[in-house]
């Protein structure tokens, strides 16, 4: 059984309490009796009323008025109101009661069951209030509660995040260390003019040795971009020969899978960028190409200038991109699922390092493919006679914007 409500009966005459009460006598009801608006008004301070029954004419404050003090008091203001009266009033007092804040009027002598069914109501409102407050108040708390659980958990994955920065950029470095007099040593013996079965042998551990230094690398830049830490360094430079420099340092692989490269390129097309990331985002593109075409196969790179700026497109012999899988190409650490002979392993961060470092230059890097086993089939960038894919069997686009400064210092159109 719920508590009992509180009911507060204000009348200068002690036998209209005791009637009230009378009338009013309920389990559900705590019946508060006040003489005087000070009583009243104490009695509000004491206990949380849910509806008050108020004589108007009262020696002292009358009821308009201390019904003008209660309305007027923050924590009392929703507190109904219903007032009781001997006198005949007219629409001017009405006016005035309602202004003051009463809810309705009942005229003495009244019909005892309309004024307990009045009450009823008051009642029943007051207790709904209540218990949908109790329940704001519950999921407040729960709110609260798992906010301060996503709270630590967001700190736990931050910490881990830097963790897991930390230990890549440590891990490349320390791997990186080692692989300086590797190189070297291979370097030297490649001079000695060794047998051609050494040579061969040298030949392929020196690719293998570029391969992870390449791999090591990424893992910096990856560390040091979640970290902030990498900076480009602009300058003015002709974007063909950038493209060209990421050729010749794909090139060892190229050979080695026998695949070709067919190059269109807009020589002159410049740009204010990093060279050296330039580089990077077309050979970690053009790698992947390489990776996912069968062997012998031709690539095909184009360099061209478009209404945005200038556009780099990679088109490789691959067999397709499932349409699920495209969003999450260029994800960090995240692999397109293939089985059998295009299955081919690798860390899964070449493409979303390019496509950071492209971003940082305000371009973009996109992949477009017909899907699975439609490597044929790309309407963008079809060509006659031509397989139009790019690295995971698509074609990869890196579109450059123009600089707002490059277009000042030339009108012709400074792309990236």
């Amino acid at each position: 059984m719920s508590d009992p409500i509180d009911i507060l009966l204000v009348d200068d005459e002690a036998r209209n309490l005791d009637a009230l009460e009378a009338i009013l006598d309920n389990p559900d009801y705590r019946l508060l009796r006040a003489g005087s608006g000070d009583e009243a008004l104490r009695l509000l301070l004491e206990n949380d009323v849910a509806a008050i029954v108020l004589d108007i004419r009262m020696p002292g404050v009358t009821g308009f008025e201390l019904a003008q003090i209660i309305k007027g008091t923050k924590r009392f203001r929703e507190i109904p109101i219903l007032f009781l009266t001997a006198h005949l009033m007219d629409d001017q007092d009405i006016v005035a009661g309602y202004g003051a804040g009463a809810v309705d009027y009942l005229t003495k002598p009244f019909n005892p069951v309309v004024l307990r069914h009045k009450l009823a109501v008051f009642a029943d409102l007051f207790r709904k209030t209540r218990a949908l407050a109790e329940l704001n108040a519950t999921l407040e708390g729960r709110v609260q509660q798992r906010t301060a659980e996503l709270e630590r958990s967001e700190a736990a994955l931050r910490a881990a995040a830097r963790q897991k920065d930390e230990f890549l950029a440590t891990l490349a470095h320390e791997l990186r260390n080692p692989l300086a007099p590797l190189r070297m040593g291979l370097d030297l013996l490649l001079r000695k003019s060794p047998s051609a079965d050494s040579k061969r042998t040298l030949s392929v551990m020196t690719r293998q040795l570029e391969h992870m230094v390449r791999l090591i690398d990424d893992l910096l830049d990856v560390a040091r971009i979640s970290g902030g830490q990498l900076s480009l360094k602009k300058q003015r430079i002709n974007i063909a020969v950038a493209v060209q420099s990421a050729l010749e340092t794909c090139r060892p692989f190229l050979e080695e899978r026998g695949q070709t490269v067919s190059t269109q390129l807009d020589e002159s097309l410049f740009s204010f960028a990093d060279p050296t990331r330039l580089t990077q985002i077309v050979g970690n593109v053009l790698h992947n190409a390489s990776k996912f075409s069968p062997k012998n196969a031709e690539i095909a790179v184009t360099l061209e200038r478009t209404p945005e700026g200038a556009r780099v497109r990679v088109i490789d012999a691959g067999i397709g991109i499932p349409a699920e899988q495209l969003p999450r190409v260029f994800e960090m650490f995240t692999r397109v699922e293939r089985t059998g002979a295009s299955a081919n392993g690798g860390l899964g961060i070449g493409l979303a390092l390019s496509r950071r470092l492209a971003e940082m230059h305000d371009g973009t890097l996109s992949v477009e493919s017909a899907g699975l086993g439609l490597g044929k089939a790309c309407s963008s960038c079809k060509r006659s006679g031509r397989t139009s894919f790019f690295a995971t069997s698509g074609c990869r686009t890196w579109t450059a914007r123009r600089s707002a400064v490059a277009r000042v210092s030339w009108s012709w159109g400074t792309v990236w």
